[in-house]
C-alpha cells in the first residue's frame, strides 16, 4: 500500500512538475497546458483525466481493472455529456447536450430501466413500472402520447373479450363524450321489419325488457357501450316514431268514419 501511495505521488509530482503552473489574485493555482492524470499511453490511451484548453476539450473518467470506464464527464465542441456505465463500459444513464446548447437528452437504453422519484429504487420493483412518483404529481404542459394503455386507479385493462385503452376505478366527469359508431337510421328503410304492437307486447311478458335492450341483470354484469347504447334507444325511438305515425293515420280514419 505504501509502494502505491508513493508510486501516485510520483506521478501527480511529475506532472505538476511538467505543467506551467500559474497563481491568480485569489491564490488558486492553474495551467493552460495539457494536465493528465494516470497511465500515460497514447496508444491505448486510457489517462483517467485531461484537459487540453486548446482544444476546447474536457475529459474525466473513473475506470475499473479491465479498464472500462464506469463514470465519465466529457465537454468539446460538439457534445457534452456525463455518463454512468456498467463494467462493459456500456451507458447504463447518461445526461448531456448533442450540438446546440438547447438540444438536450437523458438516456437509459436498458430495456430494465426505472425511474423512481421519491422513494429508493427498490419501491414497487415487483410491478414492473418504468416511472414511479411517489405521493406526488406530474404536470405535462403539452400532448401525451401513449400506444399502451393508461390505468386511473386500476392495472386491469380486460373486460370479456375486449381490451380497453383507458380504464378507470371510479367516477369520470367531463364536459362532453364524442363517440363515433354506426346509427340506426335503419329503421326507416323499406327494407326494415317494425315488430308489430302484438309482437312487442308478447316479448316484454316473456323478457321483462325490450327487445334488442339488454336486461338489467346483463348490464349489472357486464356495464353497457355507450355508442352501442344510444344507438338502441335511438332504434326503440324511431320504431315509436313509426307507431305514432300509424296510430294517427288509423285515428284519421276512424274520425273520419265518425263524421
Amino acid at each position: 500500500m505504501r509502494n502505491l501511495v508513493l508510486s501516485l505521488s510520483t506521478l501527480m509530482l511529475f506532472n505538476f512538475v511538467h505543467a506551467q503552473w500559474t497563481t491568480d489574485s485569489s491564490g488558486a493555482l492553474f495551467t493552460t497546458q495539457t494536465l493528465r492524470i494516470g497511465e500515460y499511453n497514447t496508444g491505448k490511451n486510457p489517462y483517467r483525466m485531461w484537459y487540453e484548453p486548446s482544444a476546447d476539450h474536457f475529459y474525466f473518467a473513473m475506470k475499473n481493472n479491465t479498464d472500462k470506464s464506469v463514470f465519465s464527464v466529457s465537454y468539446n465542441d460538439a457534445s457534452t455529456y456525463m455518463a454512468l456505465k456498467n463494467r462493459l463500459g456500456s451507458d447504463l444513464f447518461k445526461v448531456g447536450i448533442l450540438g446546440s446548447d438547447t438540444s438536450m437528452f437523458l438516456h437509459m437504453p436498458y430495456s430494465d430501466s426505472r425511474l423512481v422519484i421519491g422513494s429508493t429504487g427498490s419501491y414497487l420493483l415487483s410491478e414492473g413500472h418504468k416511472l414511479v412518483i411517489k405521493n406526488g404529481s406530474a404536470k405535462v404542459e403539452g400532448n401525451f402520447f401513449s400506444t399502451g394503455s393508461i390505468g386511473i386507479g386500476t392495472m386491469s385493462f380486460v373486460d370479456g373479450a375486449d381490451t380497453y385503452k383507458l380504464s378507470v376505478e371510479g367516477k369520470v366527469r367531463a364536459h362532453g363524450v364524442k363517440v363515433y359508431t354506426d346509427w340506426a337510421d335503419y329503421v326507416f328503410e323499406e327494407s326494415y321489419k317494425l315488430p308489430t304492437l302484438e309482437e312487442v307486447e308478447k316479448y316484454i311478458k316473456e323478457n321483462g325488457h325490450l327487445k334488442d335492450i339488454p336486461s338489467a341483470e346483463e348490464v349489472e354484469e357486464s356495464g353497457i357501450d355507450l355508442g352501442e347504447m344510444n344507438k338502441l334507444l335511438l332504434q326503440k325511438i324511431e320504431e315509436l316514431t313509426l307507431y305514432t305515425i300509424e296510430l294517427k293515420k288509423e285515428i284519421e280514419v276512424l274520425k273520419s268514419k265518425i263524421d
